[in-house]
């Protein structure tokens, strides 16, 4: 049996490890008709269960968001500005981001107009591109909403995500955006993927334009993307000095306990 002591280390350590990126075991097969919600276990330095299970409620539909930022990598600007497809020109209805939510906002089929002047293209004659935005800060995101320009856009688009903004991995690969019709406002396709928390997520763009097509170049009207509600799936690190700070209580605390006669 784990004394409360070593429980709670126990605690601080799984932490740490799971926002680090490890994996805590699974439990044992539930019944998901009478437990919908994931259960993890601790496991102590013995490798055994411990006493009490941690339960990470699921997140459900929150927000839409829109990155601060965006960067070119490669393909160049040939038309319009790359910020165009962050700040919601040529977008109707718009929406607040972080507040408005992503599944209720979509489900109005908002659109995008067909102006240049709220679109970005890459260089007239390129047939690939690469555009990293940047949230700011690190925020957990599961959904994209990518308007795809109507006159070239995207013909297989490659996610990347990263925390750094130097190591990026796969989010999701081979995707086919919408081929909308030329000439007219387009809706959004919303493209799902596994709960990750990342800070970057980079658009490698290839097969450009669409067929068929007003011009050969990459492009895109707007993207946005949704967070998660509820509590957060991805339990933050503590600073070192605070971890260190409650380990010290709690091994101090298992000294006063241990002082204590039995009555």
């Amino acid at each position: 049996m784990l004394s409360k002591g070593n429980h709670f280390l126990n605690i601080i350590a799984l932490t740490s490890l799971t926002s680090l990126g490890l994996t805590a075991l699974p439990a044992q097969a539930q019944d998901s008709s009478t437990s919908p919600i994931p259960i993890l276990e601790e496991i102590t330095t013995a490798g055994e269960p411990a006493s009490e299970p941690i339960i990470v409620p699921a997140a459900g539909p929150g927000p839409i968001i829109s990155p601060v930022s965006a960067v070119v990598n490669s393909g160049g600007t040939g038309a319009g500005n790359i910020i165009n497809t962050i700040n919601q020109s040529g977008l109707s209805p718009g929406f607040i981001s972080g507040v408005t939510i992503f599944d209720t906002y979509l489900g109005g089929s908002p659109l995008h107009n067909d102006a240049t002047t709220g679109e970005w293209f890459s260089n007239t004659g390129t047939t690939s591109a690469v555009v990293t935005y940047d949230f700011g800060a690190p925020s957990i995101i599961d959904r994209l909403a990518l308007w795809n320009e109507d006159s070239a856009g995207i013909g297989r688009l490659d996610l990347y995500q990263s925390l750094d903004g130097v190591t990026f991995i796969p989010l999701k690969l081979n995707i086919i955006p919408t081929n909308n019709p030329i000439g007219s406002p387009y809706p959004a396709q919303v493209i799902t993927f596994p709960l990750t928390n990342a800070r970057y997520v980079r658009f490698n763009m290839s097969d450009c334009p669409q067929s068929p097509s007003s011009v050969t170049a990459c492009s895109i009207g707007e993207v946005a993307f949704r967070t998660p509600s509820g509590p957060e799936p991805f339990p933050r690190t503590p600073e070192p000095s605070t971890l260190v700070g409650l380990l010290l209580l709690g091994g101090l605390g298992l000294k006063q306990k241990a002082k204590v006669p039995n009555s």
